[in-house]
This record gives structure tokens, C-alpha cells and sequence, in this order.
């Protein structure tokens, strides 16, 4: 079986062979083609079941024989006729006027416009400018001039004044009953009493309570709730100090109230 496929192929590659065509360019390179069509310009082939197209200015010889490219002469173009539109004739010149030998026309003369004079323009009545009134972004609240601004600070300065100094008299005040009650109560050192914070660990010692109270104050921080425990820490630590100074515990609700307050810790100081 062997033999007889290789000589059916032998017999194959000759008979193509037979009937191709040697093509060899002016590059030295053969195509072995066959071929389909030719004209005097260039070479149509047939390779492998791809046509190909060679130029017969670059194919040196077809089956042996040298290839010549004809030139073919050129034939001269014709060109269409470019339209071009009629020129326009021009007119006949005018005919000559002497203007010296005949009369000038009549000039008709303009009729005089009567001038109307125009009317006194009446000055307009000047309205006085209302007075600017200058407020903030909101209306409901006019901003102030430089003289009452300085007269609200100046009130306000009075009023800080005066809360400042009360709030030292009430220190002071609050210092000289905490140092009587440290003495009559044997607890020192009484000179405590006028340290801030020192005197809260001298109510702390008089009261009989321990220093881990006055971690209270840290609730400070916490709004209403810290407040509201800080007031109750000190009316409890003057309850503990009446106790103390043998009075009646009750008095210690009386220093939330002003003015009573101040007459509760001079009789606790002071009274025997």
C-alpha cells in the first residue's frame, strides 16, 4: 500500500509540475505557478489555490523566456470645454450736457420750519433721604451705635464687678466659719480652710467622712447630672458637720437658699 501512495504522489507532483509555470523575478526569487491571465502590464497566477499578481516590471523571465514591458503610448487627454458665462455688454455712454450754454434749474427754496421753544423744564421736588437704618441679620434686633455699645460694656463690666466681689466676701466669709468649726471641733490643720479644694478635704475631715468623697466633684463634667450631684454632696457634707458641731442636721437643706445660707454656716461657726 506504501508503494502505491508514494507513486500516485510521484505521479501527482509531476503532473503539476507538467502543467505549472517557472516565473523568476528580478530578486533572484522562482514561483513555480500557473498562469491564469496575462496582459502586457502584468501576470496573474495561480498558486496553490491563491492568485497572485506580478508586475511584469519586476518578472525577469516567464518559462525561460525574458519578459519586455511594453509602453504603451499615451493618448492625449481631452479636456471638456470649461463653460464660461457671457460677459455682460456695457452700457451706452451718457450724452454730453453743456452745463455752461444751458440755464440752471430752479432751486426750490426750503420752507422755513417754524422753532417752538421748548417748555421751562420744572425742577423736580428733592425728597430729604431717610435716615439708614442699619440692623443686623435679624431684624427683630437693631444693631447699636459705637456709644451704646460702649454703655452695655460698661454695664456689663459693672455687673461682673460686682458678682466678682460677692463671690469673694462669700469666700472670705465661708474660709472664717470653716476655721471656727475646725477649731471647736479639734480637727486641723484649720489654716485649710482658706485653700481651695484644701478645704473640702478639712469639711471632709470634720465630717467623719473619707477623701474618696471628693472624687464627686469629677461629675462635674456631666451636664445637669454633675450639677445636681455636686449640691448634693455639700448640702450632705454640711448635714455630717451640724452633727459635728451638735446641731440639728435639718440646716443643711437652708444653704441652698441665699442669704440663709450664709446665716446657717455663722451659726454653726460660731454659736456654742
Amino acid at each position: 500500500m506504501k508503494k502505491i501512495f508514494f507513486l500516485l504522489l510521484a505521479s501527482a507532483l509531476a503532473f503539476s509540475a507538467a502543467y505549472a509555470d517557472t516565473i523568476i523575478l528580478k530578486t533572484g526569487q522562482q514561483v513555480e505557478a500557473r498562469i491564469v491571465d496575462r496582459n502586457p502590464s502584468s501576470v496573474k497566477v495561480d498558486l496553490d489555490g491563491t492568485e497572485l499578481t506580478y508586475y511584469l516590471d519586476e518578472v525577469q523571465s516567464i518559462n525561460g523566456e525574458p519578459v519586455s514591458v511594453s509602453i504603451q503610448p499615451i493618448e492625449p487627454a481631452q479636456y471638456e470645454p470649461v463653460y464660461s458665462p457671457p460677459v455682460a455688454e456695457e452700457p451706452p455712454p451718457a450724452p454730453f450736457v453743456d452745463n455752461y450754454n444751458t440755464a440752471p434749474a430752479a432751486v426750490e427754496e426750503p420752507v422755513p420750519v417754524p422753532i417752538v421753544e421748548d417748555p421751562k423744564p420744572i425742577a423736580p421736588a428733592i425728597k430729604e433721604p431717610m435716615p439708614a437704618r442699619v440692623t443686623s441679620r435679624n431684624s427683630d434686633f437693631p444693631k447699636l451705635s459705637a456709644k451704646e455699645t460702649k454703655a452695655a460694656l460698661a454695664v456689663a463690666g459693672i455687673i461682673f464687678l460686682v458678682f466678682f466681689v460677692v463671690l469673694i466676701v462669700f469666700y472670705v466669709y465661708s474660709a472664717i466659719c470653716l476655721t471656727f468649726i475646725a477649731k471647736k471641733t479639734g480637727k486641723e490643720p484649720a489654716w485649710l480652710a482658706w485653700v481651695p479644694i484644701g478645704n473640702v478635704f478639712l469639711m471632709c475631715k470634720i465630717a467623719g467622712l473619707s477623701y474618696w468623697w471628693i472624687l464627686i466633684i469629677l461629675a462635674s463634667v456631666i451636664p445637669i447630672v454633675g450639677s445636681l450631684s455636686i449640691a448634693a454632696f455639700f448640702i450632705f457634707l454640711w448635714y455630717r458637720i451640724a452633727l459635728a458641731r451638735n446641731k440639728p442636721g435639718w440646716l443643711a437643706l437652708l444653704l441652698i437658699i441665699p442669704i440663709a445660707n450664709l446665716v446657717v454656716m455663722g451659726y454653726i461657726a460660731f454659736s456654742e
